[in-house]
């Protein structure tokens, strides 16, 4: 069963679409050698002075749980570690089938369900186990190196309700429903080095007051669920969490979504960065690469900056580069890099207090809009005033001959004013009231090699002009806290 299932899966990495970045450009040197990486080092109860449980499916329960002699399951292990002296367990290769949730509780704080040395564990379960392994109020938990497969299209593979400080590290999840799920202020927790494929709603949702996690440096790699309804990165009702270095890339709707329905669902203080968002929104209707809902019109004091978005959506829907929906307040979205998006490259829903500052659009030769302003339903957002959202020293670059910089619907009295505008066909990049920049500056900001997704500014650049920031490309994506990715 898991042998197809990986097969499946990891077939889905060579169907991204245009592979024109696959050849060295921008997040390329991260990409190419992902094969060939070491893996981190594993725990090794020798060298840490400290001793553990073995797992292997030639194993025993009735063992003693050595490396010698040691237990055929999982949970066997679980009840071991629980009586003690050990808090760790090593699992050799193979398929572990779950007849039950491997459930841990308080009782189970601080241990360790680690792969052995050059080992792929699998664990899945059968038909009636829709959640394979669940945390309830379990603390320094650490899952490192395993293979979590096959939870069904509605189940999860890690569940964790009220647990904190628990490390999820260089995992591979492959064949679940939402396959990492925090919940009922699950906060605090490492989710790091991780791989996420074949999704069939989100890869990752965190909610009901699930603060202060970092998600850094995962690769996800197709999710199911359209439109807004999921995504490689789903979070709702939690605060200041940080979402880093991740690669997300063919999922069906928002590619990093962090949504606000109702005052119970406020989201303050998220920061989304040095991210790589590619290939979103790919059967959905409206939409984002990057969304954010914001119907309680709180100040969110969000941050979403140094992020490299392209291929999002088509031309034929309402798809979003970076998607400032009803009204959502006080982001800050600044060191961006957006290239063919679909149909606008970023939008402001009715919202107040954004500001849009030192970002690279890239329109293309298409026709999206550069900035999308556009007033909030009266139902959903009756006393939104649309008011300080600010656009300025971003750089619009079009090879279009009719560019759309700014296209406004009703959309309030942004202040637009010193970004620069260079079009590769010569046409003239104009705008015009209500949304016209108040101080714009034309000229070549001089780009090493835009068509291969490289936006280093050459001396002499015009982006001079406006006092542009220079975007480092070498911080996006998959980026290790050690030598290695995972």
């Amino acid at each position: 069963m898991i042998g197809s299932a990986l097969a499946s899966a990891f077939t889905l990495l060579t169907i991204s679409g245009d592979t024109s970045g696959l050849d060295g450009s921008g997040w390329a040197p991260l990409e190419t050698d992902r094969s060939t990486r070491t893996r981190l080092a594993v725990f090794d109860p020798a060298e840490a002075g400290k001793g553990a449980f073995y797992v292997s499916p030639a194993g025993n329960d009735g063992g003693p749980g050595s490396r010698a002699q040691p237990f055929a399951t999982i949970g066997r292990a679980q009840a071991a570690m629980e009586a003690g002296p050990y808090r760790a367990t090593v699992i050799e290769s193979g398929t572990y089938e779950l007849p039950s949730t491997l459930a841990l509780t308080e009782a189970d704080s601080g241990e360790i369900y680690v792969a052995a040395a050059g080992e792929q564990p699998v664990i899945e379960g059968s038909s009636t186990v829709s959640t394979l392994v669940s945390l309830q109020g379990a603390s320094g938990i650490t899952f490192k190196h395993l293979t979590f497969a096959n939870s069904g299209a509605s189940g999860n593979a890690l569940f964790l309700s009220g647990s904190n400080g628990n490390t999820i590290v260089a995992n591979q999840f492959v064949n679940d429903g939402t396959a990492l799920v925090l919940a009922a202020g699950s906060s605090s927790n490492l989710v790091s080095g991780n791989t996420f494929l074949n999704s069939a709603l989100s890869a990752v949702e965190a909610k009901d007051g699930s603060n202060s996690n970092l998600f850094d440096s995962n690769l996800i790699n197709g999710t199911g669920a359209p439109d807004t309804f999921g995504g490689g990165f789903y979070l709702h009702g939690v605060n200041t969490n940080t979402i880093s270095h991740n690669l997300v890339e063919n999922t069906a709707g928002m590619g990093i979504g962090v949504l606000n329905w109702d005052d119970t669902t406020i989201n303050i203080g998220n920061v989304v960065t040095e991210n790589i968002v590619r290939y979103t929104d790919t059967i959905s209707t409206d939409s984002g690469a990057i969304y954010v809902l914001g119907r309680s019109q709180a100040n969110t004091q969000m941050v979403i900056s140094n992020n490299l978005i392209e291929y999002s959506g088509s031309p034929l829907v309402h798809s979003v580069g970076v998607y400032l929906d009803d009204s959502t307040s006080g982001a800050t979205v600044t060191g961006n890099i957006l290239r063919d998006m679909g149909s606008d490259s970023i939008q402001i829903h009715g919202g107040s207090y954004n500001t849009i500052r030192n970002n690279i659009v890239d329109l293309g030769s298409g026709s999206p809009s550069g900035v999308l302003f556009q007033a909030a339903p009266a139902n959903t957002n009756p006393n939104n005033a649309q008011i300080d959202n600010v656009v300025t020293q971003n750089i619009f670059y079009s090879s279009s001959t009719a560019p759309k910089i700014y296209y406004w619907i009703d959309g309030g009295s942004p202040t637009i004013t010193g970004n620069l505008y260079f079009n590769t066909t010569g046409t003239p990049m104009t705008t015009s009231p209500p949304t016209q920049d108040t101080n714009p500056f034309f000229g070549n900001p001089l780009f090493m090699n835009p068509a291969k997704c490289d936006y280093t500014l050459q001396a002499g650049s015009a982006a001079s002009l406006i006092g542009f920031v220079p975007i480092n490309q070498s911080a996006m994506g998959l980026h290790p806290t050690t030598p290695y990715w995972y």
